[in-house]
């Protein structure tokens, strides 16, 4: 199924309708092929397949009902669907998110289950860092973002989706890590939290994250299990705070629960050591406006998709057949982008670093192929 692209009201046949040249067509069918059917294996025998080949054949039998549903849906006015794009109007303006962010809340929960009540909490500091995000908004960015079209993971960082006639390479990396950190602010106070199915030692994950060289540290530090102890202890401390504002839960020297950022996601646990260690370092406890933006800030760097996301779940799943919700592929496609297109504000500094980069245009494709 196509779209005409412009804002021209279409005519009738007798008065002569106005030709949609092949240039000016977009993809709009939501069943239409996505970038993995063309790089799985020929000889895949794996569930992912076996799934895709029974959605397909469910597709075909579709009743006739709903293909004479769906040929109404063609015929439909192209102004119609036009109508529906989304456009700069259609964006939240800056008077009127503080009014919807309630609402924009539920949604970066990603779920429509009843929620507990909602806990208003009217600290200056956090209403602070909720405004600077709206004012912050690339209009240009924001409208590209809700009428995506979802194409398909290359990499645990990067995929790919279209927005009108352009195909675009998003960075997953940058896009969720902003989601995130927009999520904390959003539901600060409210969050749900998940358990681990082990508590987390505090000294034993700081002493792993000591031992990686990302870490940063040198003997001038000072002994590694001193370091280790005293982080231990200073989060403790801070563990009041941490369960009520953020779910994350210490008891004793240990991790008990995190907090859920989006219903259905969970982060890598292996970044859980680094975690620890950026908590204690990296956030400002002195003041409180940078203390909560700090952490915001590290904990969506944890909850960040990147690469290795899903080295965890294959590893502890090598004897037992694979889940596909928990692989990184699932994630990107069915919980992050979809969460994205819904309720990511786009900040400004997106139009210049690389997040947001266009591969390909149709028009001008046209024109490559118009030469040859």
């Amino acid at each position: 199924k196509s779209t005409e692209e412009g804002s021209a009201e279409p005519t009738s046949s007798s008065a002569g309708q106005k030709k949609a040249y092949g240039h000016q067509l977009v993809r709009t069918d939501h069943l239409s092929q996505k970038l993995e059917i063309f790089l799985e294996p020929k000889n895949q025998n794996t569930n992912t397949s076996q799934f895709d080949k029974s959605s397909r054949e469910l597709e075909k039998q579709k009743p006739e009902a709903e293909e004479s549903t769906e040929s109404q849906m063609t015929n439909m006015s192209q102004q119609s669907i036009l109508d529906a794009t989304p456009t700069s109007e259609n964006i939240l303006t800056h008077s009127n998110q503080g009014e919807k962010r309630k609402h924009l809340s539920e949604k970066h929960r990603g779920s429509n289950r009843a929620l507990p009540k909602r806990r208003e909490l009217r600290l200056t500091s956090v209403q602070n860092l909720k405004t600077a995000v709206e004012e912050n908004i690339a209009e240009e960015l924001q409208v590209m973002i809700k009428g995506m079209k979802f194409v398909g993971c290359v990499t645990e960082s990067h995929a790919a989706f279209q927005f009108e006639t352009g195909l675009y390479l998003g960075n997953t990396t940058n896009l969720s890590k902003e989601f995130f950190y927009q999520s904390i602010l959003l539901n600060f106070g409210n969050f749900e939290k998940f358990r681990l199915s082990s508590p987390a030692a505090l000294y034993e994950l700081a002493m792993l994250a000591l031992d990686s060289e990302d870490s940063g540290w040198t003997q001038e530090d000072g002994s590694k299990a001193d370091l280790a102890q005293h982080l231990s202890e200073f989060l403790q401390e801070k563990s009041d705070m941490l369960r009520d504002y953020f779910s994350l839960e210490l008891d004793d020297g240990y991790i008990k629960s995190l907090p859920i950022l989006l219903d259905g996601y969970e982060p890598d646990m292996l970044g859980l050591p680094m975690f620890v260690l950026r908590l204690a370092t990296e956030v400002n406890w002195d003041h409180e406006e940078s203390c909560f933006k700090t952490f915001a800030v590290e904990c969506s760097r944890f909850y960040a998709m990147r690469k290795g996301h899903d080295l965890l779940v294959k590893c502890s799943e090598k004897s037992q057949e694979p889940d596909k919700r928990k692989t990184w592929k699932w994630k990107v496609e069915h919980l992050l982008y979809p969460a994205l297109k819904s309720s990511l504000f786009m900040p400004k500094k997106f139009q210049e670093d690389g997040t947001i980069l266009k591969i390909a245009d149709l028009k001008e494709l046209y024109k490559v192929f118009e030469r040859c």
